[in-house]
């Protein structure tokens, strides 16, 4: 079961869940603190789902009645229209929510394949339990839409990079020159050190800080909101490029061929060929014709200017 493509575009939220020690051999995460991700898209009678855990990914799309009948199995005494269920539970999915409002609890396990994800939320001082039960998507799904777009960041991330080098150092020789000339800063805390690309690489690999990043995320892996948005326009953009492309079928085939087939062999200065041609799609006799007149044309032009800058030299010799 794959999601629709709408929901590539949408931006991925992170869930650090709350387990117990005997749940958490059955929970789903990364990073060992049961990290999750999951991109919702909620209406007021319907809503879809993606959970992940960075190795699989699991959907689910629900409707106003089955919404309406679960709800009744998990909360038998808390009436509640389904759309207003929905605007909680979008309320809960939002970033600030995730983030850690004290009365939203998530946690998330697997059975059977599936991805159980429990949200706990309190409406008018009331509990309330939904239950997200996704369905495990095929294989390519987790590589198109994880795999392959944090490549892509990757690259992107290194290209702009590759223009902030470029930048930085078109600044140095920009300052450089103003020493050249006398200028001086009006406070020397400003002065910087010489930019060197390669100097800088290595000492970046070498750093502290590179290894305290390493660590903290491999033990506690999260996006960013800046790595969220940035995962957003790859997958808008792909998308875009995706329906740009002609798909199987060659832009350069057309669909009903018109007209004569040119032959690439046929040899052109055999007597007749052009004649047979032009009278088999007059389309083209229309266009021989019109190039043959700007040629013409072109070459008085030439011709014309030639002669004058013939005279031009004669009055000056």
């Amino acid at each position: 079961m794959n999601p629709p493509s709408l929901m590539q575009c949408l931006q991925w939220r992170n869930i650090d869940t709350e387990l117990s020690a005997a749940e958490a051999q059955h929970s789903i995460g990364f990073g060992g603190h049961g990290t999750i991700l999951f991109k919702a898209d909620i209406k007021p009678d319907e809503y879809s789902i993606l959970i992940t855990d960075m190795s699989h990914c699991w959907f689910e799309q629900l409707t106003d009645e089955d919404i309406a009948s679960r709800h009744k199995k998990l909360n038998p005494h808390v009436e509640l229209p389904v759309s207003n269920l929905l605007s909680h539970l979008d309320s809960c999915m939002k970033p600030d929510a995730v983030s850690g409002i004290p009365s939203v609890k998530f946690s998330c396990r697997e059975h059977n394949g599936q991805a159980l994800l429990d949200v706990s939320f309190k409406v008018a001082k009331f509990p309330i339990t939904w239950q997200f039960v996704g369905q495990p998507c095929e294989p390519e799904y987790t590589r198109d839409n994880l795999t392959v777009p944090l490549l892509l960041m990757v690259k992107e991330q290194q290209r702009i990079q590759q223009q902030l080098v470029r930048i930085i150092s078109d600044k140095q020789k920009e300052i450089q020159d103003y020493r050249q000339q006398g200028f001086s800063l009006s406070r020397k805390n400003l002065r910087t050190k010489d930019f060197y690309e390669n100097e800088f690489m290595k000492a970046q690999s070498t750093s502290k800080d590179f290894d305290k990043c390493v660590k903290v995320n491999a033990n506690h892996i999260s996006m960013s909101e800046p790595e969220l948005s940035l995962y957003c326009e790859i997958m808008e953009k792909f998308s875009q490029l995706q329906e740009s492309s002609p798909g199987v079928t060659p832009v350069s085939s057309p669909e009903k061929p018109t007209g004569r087939q040119t032959n690439l062999n046929e040899d052109v200065n055999q007597p007749g060929a052009c004649q047979a041609a032009a009278a088999a799609d007059p389309v083209d006799t229309e266009t021989e014709k019109e190039l043959v007149r700007r040629n013409e044309l072109l070459k008085r032009t030439s011709d014309s200017k030639r002669n004058k800058t013939k005279q031009k030299m004669k009055k000056l010799f």
